[in-house]
């Protein structure tokens, strides 16, 4: 018999319009067992990658990194400034790279093993400050390691109902 070659299928990309976006269903993963991947490497067309589905990316406990993916994409006439959670807090290293055409617009640096103080924002969740300029589309690359369990629930905020959702839980 021969193997059959299914087409590696980009998720949709995500409208970054609403005000609260859960992103679990609209990105893929990869694992990285050995740790050798970088941001280029794990692009390329070679790499095959898992729709994460219908629940929370959740890995249990793993010694691997894992890289996940997603687009995202602003149909409105207006900047769109948000913010990227990680709503996990005991990660060890967390990289979130944001992309524009190929070319990387920002990279965050975070994770429970470096100083509190360099992360991009204030907050017990990794956070990452991203804004969507008019008719843009993003793609987003999230890298996580750990030591201990390692889940990545990914939400897109806007600022106002970020700060109203966090003052009222």
């Amino acid at each position: 018999l021969l193997p059959v070659l299914m087409p590696v299928v980009q998720a949709a990309p995500v409208a970054a319009t609403a005000p609260v976006v859960r992103l679990h269903d609209a990105m893929q993963f990869v694992e990285d067992p050995q740790h050798i991947h970088t941001l280029d490497s794990i692009r390329q067309s070679s790499v095959v990658w898992t729709d994460n589905g219908t629940s929370v990316f959740n890995q249990g406990y793993s010694k691997s990194a894992w890289w996940l993916k997603l687009q995202l994409e602003n149909s409105s006439d207006e900047s769109l400034p948000r913010l990227l959670e990680v709503g996990y807090a005991a990660l060890d290293h967390v990289d979130v790279f944001v992309l524009h055409n190929d070319v990387l617009q920002q990279h965050f640096v975070m994770g429970d093993k470096l100083p509190y103080a360099q992360r991009p924002v204030d907050h017990r969740f990794f956070m990452a400050p991203i804004t969507l300029m008019p008719h843009q589309m993003l793609d987003v690359y999230v890298r996580v390691q750990s030591s201990g369990a390692v889940q990545a629930p990914l939400t897109l905020w806007e600022y106002g109902q970020f700060h109203s959702s966090n003052f009222t839980a």
